[in-house]
């Protein structure tokens, strides 16, 4: 009960703050003009404060970046390497009772995740482009986690912590969102990026 409480908030305050945060810094951006690109992204992004507060809240906003960004890769990073190892463990790569193994395994996803961010970064320095391929892959890994999620719901899950019929339609609803919504989404942009449909 504790964890379905658990969930169920985190899930409401990320969505709202998620959906809030985007609508406030889409309505900051088009009011003024701006388009961020490549490398003045950052600088862009905190000319929306320095303008309204003052030259004194570059620092803050610095500041701030740093620890949202870091603490960002930082839980991103710790939850895919144990994902990658408990996958591999799933699958009969690795001995799952081997902790060991599976810590070695983890460790070395991390130094080739943050290498890879880091050699990335140094290559495009174009924080939309980056953004634009991450999403590109989220496109073709979201409808999987979504079939995957609902698949190993009915199998061999542990009744102890197995949902109920509530929770069980949630799930197919979101799953479902997931494996349709992002495809949809990418065509849609693309269809628009490319004149094949207009807004106006």
């Amino acid at each position: 009960r504790v964890m379905y409480t658990d969930v169920y908030l985190t899930l409401i305050v990320y969505t709202v703050s998620t959906i809030c945060f985007f609508f406030l810094g889409a309505a900051v951006l088009h009011a003024q003009g701006l388009n961020p690109e490549g490398a003045a992204t950052v600088d862009v992004l905190g000319g929306i404060y320095t303008k309204t507060l003052g030259n004194w809240a570059a620092s803050m906003f610095v500041v701030g970046a740093f620890f949202v960004l870091f603490s960002t890769v930082l839980s991103g990073v710790a939850g895919a390497t144990r994902a990658m190892a408990d996958g591999l463990c799933v699958m009969g790569i690795i001995d799952a009772r081997d902790p060991k193994a599976r810590f070695r395994l983890m460790r070395i996803f991390a130094v080739v995740a943050l290498t890879t961010h880091a050699v990335t970064y140094s290559m495009f320095e174009n924080p939309p482009l980056m953004l634009m391929i991450s999403s590109l892959v989220a496109v073709v890994l979201y409808p999987i986690v979504g079939v995957g999620t609902i698949y190993f719901r009915y199998r061999g899950v542990d009744q102890r912590i197995a949902p109920g019929r509530v929770n069980s339609s949630l799930l197919w609803i979101c799953g479902l969102f997931v494996i349709v919504v992002p495809p949809l989404v990418a065509i849609f942009s693309l269809a628009l990026k490319n004149g094949w449909i207009s807004l106006s």
